[in-house]
């Protein structure tokens, strides 16, 4: 007879079952909380890129003396979307006309947002801003230009408010639109 301190140590079928279901149902209770930190993560992420977008065709504009614009494209090569969520694209533009020339205009490129994100412009900033050389956002009538972008993912947003300066700030927020249908 084999003594006890002989046999071979592990885990019996039961225990191993035990473990596996105990995994399981945490995993099943994390996954809301993990679903949620990552819409937070892309929410915040697509409200930097727009951010730094802004500022960099600001910054352009008043280092190069030639007003820059910032508008929304599906194909990174033209304007001609309101879809903020679509991508954008920043461009030089000294005749102030509402896309670039070519793409030699074109100093970058957002591609479209990954997972549920969504950015709705208000008016005023839904097809174009630009900046004239001194830093000021102006519509392409020369007009005064402020506006805002809500940016949403889930129940999360936060809301970046241009102003007449031409500075961005955030506000953290929920989202108050509803996604448009196919979003």
């Amino acid at each position: 007879m084999m003594s006890r301190a002989s046999r071979t140590a592990g885990l019996s079928l039961t225990e191993l079952l035990l473990v596996l279901l105990l995994f399981a149902t945490l995993a099943t209770l994390a996954r809301p909380g993990w679903e949620d930190f990552n819409r937070q993560l892309q929410l915040r992420a697509a409200s930097r890129a727009l951010a730094i977008s802004l500022q960099s065709a600001r910054t352009t504009a008043m280092t190069t003396g030639l007003p820059h614009s910032l508008c929304p494209s599906a194909d990174g090569l033209r304007c001609g979307t309101d879809d903020w969520h679509d991508g954008w694209l920043v461009y030089s533009n000294p005749a102030l006309v509402p896309s670039p020339t070519g793409p030699e205009a074109v100093h970058s490129r957002q591609a479209a947002l990954a997972g549920d994100v969504r950015i709705i412009a208000n008016r005023p900033v839904r097809q174009l801003v630009t900046y004239t050389p001194s830093g000021d956002s102006q519509r392409l009538s020369g007009a005064l230009l402020m506006g805002s972008w809500e940016v949403c993912s889930g129940r999360h947003g936060q809301t970046l408010t241009l102003s007449a300066s031409g500075r961005v700030r955030f506000r953290e927020q929920a989202c108050t639109q509803e996604p448009a249908p196919g979003l």
